[in-house]
C-alpha cells in the first residue's frame, strides 16, 4: 500500500493547525495575566474559601458546601462552578493601606500552599502584595452566603 501526497498534505495541515491553536492559547493566556485593573483569585482549582468569621464554602469530593458555625448544607454544584467562572478574575482599583494588615478570607487550592487576602481599610483589601480596593469582590463576597443548595430529585 502507497501512501499517497494527499495523505501527507492531510498530515501537514493537522500539525499547522495544531501549532496555531497552541500559540493561540499561549497568547490568551498572556493577555489575562494579572494587571493593576484586576485580580486572579483561582490561582490553580480552588478547594476552600475560608472567611475569618468562620463561614467556609469548602469542596469535599465533588460536592461544595457551605459551612456556618456547626451548620453544613450542600450546596449546588454548577451554581458554585458559575460564581467561580464570574468571579476568579475580578476588576479592582489600586489603592493604598490605610490600616494594619488583617486577615480576612483565606484561598486553599487542591495543590499548594493556601493563601491569605487581607483586609488592610474599610473596603481596601490585599492580594497577594496588591493592595486593591473593589465594589465587585464585595459584591462576590456577599453572594457566597446566597449560592443555592442542592435539590436531589426524588428529595
Amino acid at each position: 500500500m502507497k501512501i499517497g501526497f494527499y495523505y501527507w498534505l492531510r498530515v501537514a495541515i493537522m500539525a499547522v493547525g495544531f501549532v496555531v491553536v497552541v500559540l493561540m492559547i499561549r497568547k490568551f493566556d498572556q493577555t489575562q495575566s494579572l494587571s493593576a485593573d484586576n485580580i486572579n483569585l483561582c490561582v490553580t482549582r480552588i478547594k476552600a474559601l475560608t472567611m475569618v468569621d468562620g463561614f467556609a464554602v469548602v469542596q469535599d469530593g465533588l460536592d461544595w458546601y457551605r459551612r456556618a458555625g456547626q451548620h453544613m448544607e450542600e450546596l449546588d454544584p454548577i451554581a458554585v462552578e458559575k460564581w467561580f467562572g464570574a468571579n476568579c478574575r475580578i476588576k479592582v482599583k489600586p489603592a493604598e493601606a490605610t490600616e494594619a494588615s488583617q486577615a480576612f478570607l483565606t484561598v486553599s487550592f487542591v495543590s499548594g500552599e493556601p493563601q491569605t487576602l487581607a483586609k488592610v481599610g474599610p473596603g481596601v483589601y490585599s492580594w497577594m502584595g496588591q493592595v486593591f480596593t473593589s465594589p465587585e469582590f464585595e459584591a462576590a463576597i456577599k453572594s457566597l452566603a446566597e449560592l443555592p443548595i442542592r435539590v436531589r430529585p426524588g428529595r
